[in-house]
This record gives structure tokens, sequence and C-alpha cells, in this order.
């Protein structure tokens, strides 16, 4: 009597052991798809420059600060047309790229302003001279006053806020990450290794299907709340520029994220072919030979 009580508690033992262990692999996935996405975006330069271009900040940030210096110049007698062509959306977008860079590796030298002020200022005074107006020193001091006020504005816009605060935590963060993300690898490698061993194969692929299921459903749930509910585009950002960049942002992350699910959800398509075809076989092989136990 003890004896088939034991046998009986085996395969319960087996099977409580399972699902702990497939609860255990689909936090792991869950987590090392999170730091495997951190990775992809949150702690990755490219990725932030893809974003500035596709957002076309750029050219928000030209058209702002266009506007600004129009309102410089007008009392100096500079037109429209003037700063219209003295700003390059080209050299915005490479000193954009050049603050992106010193955020992620603060060991490359901050952008130069005092060029953009020194071109500003030969511009202004090339202006100048083609309108035939005499340069006195009063209007040459005029010119230079100009030419650092645009200086001022034009780096205010261009700095990313906050970036000390953002490049310490960056750095504070990366490794951390990085290590996170191989140990939580090798912890969900080894639950399947062990549930490969400790499990009949048919079985195994049960337990993965869970554990898989598990761990979408979680990534989903996030990106069904943000997505579905129109979060996105509430944001309260009135500068066209942020707000065209954040929004971007996100939603290429959300992509990212829906790209996860999607491969969480295609392993648990594998594990159920796999395991209707095990099933099949170990039917064949049950008809074939009835003494043949299956667990």
């Amino acid at each position: 009597m003890s004896i088939k009580s034991n046998a009986d508690q085996k395969p319960m033992m087996k099977h409580i052991i399972s699902l702990i262990l497939s609860f255990f692999l689909s936090l792991f996935l869950f987590l090392l798809s999170c730091a495997v996405l951190f990775q992809l975006t949150v702690f990755s330069a490219p990725f932030l420059k893809e974003q500035i271009i596709k957002s076309n900040t750029a050219s928000y940030l030209a058209q702002d600060l266009k506007e600004m210096f129009i309102s410089y110049g007008i009392s100096s007698g500079f037109d429209e047309a003037f700063f219209n062509s003295a700003l390059d959306e080209n050299e915005i977008q490479s000193d954009l790229f050049g603050e992106v860079d010193h955020l992620y590796d603060p060991s490359v030298p901050e952008t130069n302003f005092d060029s953009f002020q020194n071109q500003m200022y030969q511009k202004l005074m090339e202006n100048v001279k083609e309108r035939n107006i005499e340069v006195t020193d009063t209007a040459n001091g005029a010119l230079q006053y100009l030419a650092q006020v645009c200086r001022e504005s034009y780096q205010e816009t261009i700095h990313i806020p906050l970036s000390s605060h953002a490049s310490s935590m960056l750095q504070f963060l990366k490794e951390p990450i990085l290590i996170a993300t191989i140990g939580l690898a090798a912890l969900a490698l080894f639950v399947i290794v062990f549930l490969y061993f400790l499990r009949h194969k048919r079985s195994f692929c049960r337990y993965c299907i869970y554990a898989c299921s598990g761990a979408a459903l979680t990534l989903f749930v996030p990106w069904a709340v943000v997505v579905l509910g129109g979060r996105i585009e509430k944001i309260a950002i009135t500068q066209k520029a942020l707000y065209a960049l954040i929004t971007t942002y996100v939603h290429q992350v959300l992509s990212f994220l829906l790209i996860t699910i999607g491969i969480l959800v295609l392993m648990v398509v594998v594990f159920l072919i796999v395991y209707f075809v095990l099933e099949k076989k170990d039917c064949q092989r049950m008809f074939g030979n009835p003494s043949i136990k299956l667990f």
C-alpha cells in the first residue's frame, strides 16, 4: 500500500516541481526580454539618433530657432529671409548627434557652440556689408552681441535637458543591466535544461508552452494599456520638436516590444507543434505496445 502511495506521489511531485520551474522560467524570460529591450533602446545611442531622424527633430528645432532669431534681428534691420538662410538643418542635426554622443559617452568632447557664434557673426557682418552699411565700432559691438544672443538661444535649444544627470544614470546602470541580461539568460537556460531532463519530452514542451505564454502575456499587458489607451499622443508637451521626438521614440520602443512578444508567441507555436508531433508518436507507440506507460 505504501509502495503504491509513493509511486503515486512521484508523478505529483514532478508535476509540482515542473510548475514551479515553469513559473520561474516565465519570470526569467519576461525579465530577460525587458533587459534586452533596454539594451537595444534606452542604452543605445544609435537608436536615439535614429529617432531624431525619423521624428524630424532638427527641422522642428530649425523652425523654432528661426522664429527666435527673426525676433532678435528685426530691431537691427535683419529680415526674415536672412535668418531663413542662416540656419542649416544638417548642422543642427550634427550638433544634436554630438549631444547624444556626449550623453552616452562623457569622454566625447561636448559640442563646440563657439563655432556657431563665429559663423553667425560672419554671416551678420556679410549681410551688413552687402547692404552697404558702415560698420562702426558701435555697430560691430551690436553684431557681436546679436551673435552671442543667437548662440545662447541655439545652445539652449540644442542642449539635451538634464543631460548630465541622465548621462550619470546611464553610466551607472549600463554595466549592471548587461550583467543582469547575461545572468537572466543563464538562469533561463539552466531551467530549460533542468526541465528537459526532469520530464518526458512531451511534458517538457507543455511546461515550456506555459512559460513562454506567461512571459508573452505579461509583456502584452503594458503594450496593450499604452497603445490601445492612446496614451502616447496625450503626452502634455507643447514644444513640437520634443513632442515629435518622444512620441516617435515611444512608438519605436513599443514596436520592439511587440516584436519581442511575437518571438515568444512563435516559440509557443513551435513548442505546440513539437508537442502534438510527440503526442502522435507516443499514441502510435502506445497502441503498438499497450505496456508502455507515458509520464
